[in-house]
């Protein structure tokens, strides 16, 4: 399965903007069977008015242009969002299948600052969901893929790949650079984690969008600006992989 990250420049812009910047990034690269977008790509991550502004339910009208979007292109999407539902804000993200008829929804269990605290609800499932071409996967948001626990716990369920859209400042390279691709190696799982670029407001992102292999080794790494990644990802290697380093069999006795 080729999987591709979209890690866009930072710069406002409303969420017509954004499709239409994701609709040419899908034009220029071809053959990607799912593409990835970072936390909160439809509002941005650090103007609270523009999250406000933005919100909706997740099957409001973005949700609808995302399904066009996956249509036109073939590609499945997962893209973050402010999501409004009952009265309440959440950081969340969607997955949207290739027809675009199959939508899955996750919201963000764990919120690391007062910022967050202040903006958003917490969410209290965790998300796993099978693609069009049958591979599993799981849904995280950003912090909550630095937990040992939270990506073990999807390969437990089964996922193949772990899917974590993020945005990411630049004063945190240890963890793209050195969390992600443990957390992918300790569980076995592929790991596809996909941030920002450049300057939004005061916030400045690391970029380092990078997808890691379950033996925790880059497959695929942007830089600091605006670009597309891609790569294909096996899962007939899980097996033998986790037969060799039997992590998922073994981490009970040591809990």
């Amino acid at each position: 399965m080729r999987v591709g990250i979209f890690q866009p420049d930072a710069r406002p812009g409303t969420p017509q903007e954004r499709f239409a910047r994701l609709d040419a990034a899908l034009e220029s690269r071809q053959g990607l069977e799912l593409m990835i977008c970072p936390e909160l790509f439809l509002s941005g991550f650090a103007d609270p008015e523009r999250i406000a502004q933005e919100a909706e339910p997740a099957d409001g009208p973005s949700s609808r242009a995302a399904a066009a979007i996956a249509l036109k292109h073939d590609v499945a999407l997962v893209y973050g969002y402010p999501e409004a539902a009952d009265g309440r804000l959440y950081n969340s993200a969607l997955y949207v299948s290739r027809t675009g008829g199959n939508r899955v929804n996750h919201r963000k269990r764990a919120l690391p600052t007062p910022y967050e605290e202040s903006l958003f609800t917490v969410g209290s499932e965790a998300t796993m969901f099978t693609l069009d071409d049958g591979l599993k996967a799981g849904l995280l948001i950003c912090y909550e893929a630095e937990f040992p626990e939270a990506v073990r716990a999807c390969a437990v369920a089964g996922a193949e790949l772990v899917i974590v859209p993020t945005a990411l400042g630049v004063e945190w390279p240890v963890v793209s650079r050195r969390v992600i691709p443990a957390r992918a190696f300790e569980s076995g799982v592929f790991l596809a984690y996909a941030n920002h670029a450049g300057r939004e407001g005061t916030m400045d992102y690391i970029g380092d969008s990078v997808i890691v292999s379950p033996l925790g080794e880059d497959l695929a790494r942007a830089g600091s600006g605006e670009a597309v990644i891609a790569a294909d990802i096996d899962p007939s290697i899980l097996p033998a992989i986790r037969k060799r380093l039997p992590f998922l069999r073994d981490y009970k006795s040591l809990a």
